[in-house]
């Protein structure tokens, strides 16, 4: 009995790229829309009359649903659990509903917002500070300040990363040659006691104002 041996068609190689491009193009658009609405959103804020809250709702909830209800339907979510995904998806869209309202709130009630240039791939090896600036979100905070200030025709200054502005007194001027991570409060030989972040902040704002 003979049996006859064909060539085989790469047709299911043809109908995978066919599904892959099915699936492309839908991103595709969406992709298209949101820029289309991140340029459109100053003019319906001023229309609209919308607040940081409507705002971030007006960027986020689309994209949000939308990667909800791909998420929880997909493969991935047979892999890690549903509920975790959305759990996860819901922390990380209230993050950024306090980045949107505290970046828009900085802009609108100031002319000019300065900012200290960090270096944050950097800084994110350092396994004692990784942490807190992950959950910090400091390169996205930087971001949406660059683009509401735009937006809004406020003036954005970045001061230099190696402004020593831990180690300076904000009141007396005096530079310490040594700040060690570990400190968070200390005391100048003028008298003064300077928490460091703030003490940092008072000099940040200075430089920057001075530059402008």
């Amino acid at each position: 009995m003979s049996r006859r041996v064909g060539r085989l068609r790469p047709r299911s190689v043809n109908t995978k790229w066919i599904g892959l491009a099915v699936l492309a193009l839908p991103t595709l658009l969406i992709s298209i829309d949101v820029f289309v609405l991140l340029l459109a959103l100053p003019h319906l804020s001023a229309e609209l009359g919308a607040g940081s809250t409507e705002q971030l709702w007006i960027m986020d909830i689309y994209g949000f649903m939308l990667a909800g209800f791909l998420i929880t339907m997909g493969t991935l979510g047979d892999r890690i659990g549903r509920r975790r995904l959305l759990l996860i998806g819901a922390t990380a869209f209230r993050l950024r509903d306090f980045l949107h309202k505290l970046t828009t709130r900085l802009v609108r009630e100031n002319q000019t917002v300065v900012i200290e240039d960090l270096t944050v791939r950097a800084m994110v090896k350092n396994h004692s500070l990784a942490r807190a600036i992950s959950d910090a979100s400091w390169r996205e905070l930087r971001g949406m300040l660059t683009y509401k200030a735009a937006w809004y025709g406020r003036e954005l200054v970045v001061v230099d990363r190696w402004f020593p502005s831990s180690k300076l007194c904000s009141a007396c001027g005096t530079l310490q040659d040594k700040m060690p991570l570990g400190v968070r409060m200390w005391e100048c030989a003028c008298g003064v006691v300077h928490d460091r972040d703030v003490n940092a902040a008072k000099n940040i704002l200075a430089v920057g104002l001075a530059e402008r």
